[in-house]
């Protein structure tokens, strides 16, 4: 490996998945960090083979999250996203923000929370857990597998 492939990757690790070496175009900075985890700023996304997954990785922690793009589990699901948010992640218009949904176990099954997405933007490398204040969308949403639905 070159140096400069050393230098566009980095390493991370994680108990139950495994290591990686990512691409720095995969890391984020989450200024606020994630709810409940405010102190971890700098995470990786790193796909899932074959899947609408993603791990979201905490580069310096062994906190991750399972995310699916809110399109795969909703293709008409929108937010209005605030100006501050918009700032946070220094973006310039909506185009450029990608929504995650954070998925749960919850009694066996899988659910996410449409209320509160993971933003990305994909221009800025930022990232933010986003409150939808004013959405009627729930924080249980059962997420439909090939085996349950």
């Amino acid at each position: 490996m070159e140096n400069s492939d050393i230098a566009s990757t980095v390493h991370v690790h994680n108990p139950h998945y495994g290591s990686a070496e990512v691409p720095v175009k995969q890391l984020y900075d989450f200024p606020q960090g994630v709810i409940g985890f405010s102190s971890i700023q700098n995470y990786a996304l790193i796909s899932i083979e074959e899947t609408d997954f993603y791990v979201l990785q905490a580069v310096t922690d062994s906190v991750s999250f399972i995310v699916i793009p809110a399109g795969e589990v909703d293709p008409t699901y929108s937010i209005q996203v605030d100006d501050h948010t918009m700032e946070l992640l220094e973006a310039d218009g909506s185009e450029n923000i990608v929504p995650f949904l954070i998925v749960n176990m919850i009694e066996d099954r899988p659910h996410v929370n449409l209320k509160a997405p993971v933003l990305l933007s994909t221009a800025s490398q930022k990232g933010c857990q986003y409150i939808a204040a004013n959405s009627e969308y729930p924080i249980r949403y059962p997420l439909l597998t090939k085996e349950n639905g």
